[in-house]
């Protein structure tokens, strides 16, 4: 089995560890965004909010989460620190959405959906980077 996968991926099965790492992460950074819409029709009656101001929350990541990535990757290619940056990219992500349960407010939420937002994308430029560069040969794997 572990010899089949080497001959599919061109890629040694000890030497994927990095590339499965960098997908748990990935999916870390969607999972703090897939909580935030399942527990949202709970936040809007908690805190009474209009459907506009549900959607607006949403609004606000997407928003952010395109603010993040049009410099993100600028981000990533100057400072070269492509493993800092996924690593804090989860805990501030993370760590927002902590922030957002506490919120008692929607200036409260609307900060942390803004920071989640942003850390999501920023995510993504680093990552690529960093598979890119693992993997110079076997590319299309890593990515995908």
């Amino acid at each position: 089995m572990i010899a089949a996968v080497a001959r599919l991926t061109g890629v040694e099965w000890k030497g994927q560890g990095s590339a499965f790492l960098v997908a748990l992460g990935h999916s870390g950074t969607h999972w703090i965004i897939g909580t935030v819409l399942v527990l949202l029709p709970f936040i809007r009656d908690d805190l009474s909010l209009t459907y506009a101001e549900a959607g607006g929350l949403i609004s606000v990541f997407h928003i952010s989460s395109f603010a993040a990535n049009a410099g993100s990757g600028a981000v990533v290619d100057v400072t070269g620190r492509r493993v800092l940056i996924q690593f804090l990219s989860l805990i501030v992500g993370a760590g927002s959405l902590v922030a957002a349960g506490f919120s008692s407010s929607m200036a409260g939420l609307i900060a942390a959906i803004t920071v989640i937002g942003m850390t999501n994308n920023l995510w993504h430029p680093a990552a690529m980077s960093y598979l890119s560069l693992k993997f110079p040969e076997n590319r299309g794997y890593a990515l995908s």
